[in-house]
């Protein structure tokens, strides 16, 4: 998970302490406020964030916790032909299981899981904060474009290039092979 910005972190945060999760669960919402939409907006690259809600389910498990989640987002981003402003918008369901279990803890036994299925279960607890703003930004169009935007391969491909042999066929002309 990446570092995070420390005004984001100070605004926009709950922390899901394990020790006080159950296996029924753990339910928390969060919404971003105007200021901290700002200070994600700086950390994404993105004109702008709109709206940004979360709901959360934390449930305990064996290795640690599993947490799931739904993202809202509205946002202006620029489109990569014309750089113009266009809107985003982000509905996203998702999930993460966290894990107390230190394989090489554990003499490097194999678990019976994905390799990457499991996120390490950071010392202080989950930012929830920062879990969503992470999602986001795995859920933002990597390549925004506006629908009437002008396709690319035509306006910037030039005149077709000729073969790299090209400059090569005269040399050869008129010589018999001597296959």
């Amino acid at each position: 998970m990446s570092a995070k910005t420390p005004d984001v972190a100070r605004r926009f945060n709950i922390v899901v302490d394990p020790e006080t999760v159950t296996p029924d669960g753990r339910q928390e919402r969060l919404e971003a406020d105007e200021v901290t939409r700002v200070l994600i907006a700086r950390r994404l690259g993105v004109p702008a964030v709109h709206r940004l809600n979360g709901d959360f389910v934390v449930r305990r498990t064996a290795p640690g916790l599993d947490l799931e989640g739904a993202l809202e987002a509205a946002l202006t981003r620029e489109c990569v032909v014309s750089l113009e402003p266009l809107d985003e918008v982000i509905a996203e369901n998702f999930a993460i299981s966290f894990s107390a279990i230190d394989a090489a803890a554990v003499g490097g036994a194999e678990l019976d899981l994905e390799p990457d299925a499991l996120e390490p279960l950071p010392e202080g607890g989950i930012d929830l904060g920062e879990v969503l703003v992470q999602q986001l930004a795995l859920a933002m169009e990597p390549y925004p474009r506006k629908d009437d935007a002008p396709p690319v391969d035509k306006e910037y491909a030039g005149a077709p290039a000729g073969s790299p042999f090209s400059a090569l066929r005269g040399l050869f002309a008129g010589k018999p092979d001597k296959g």
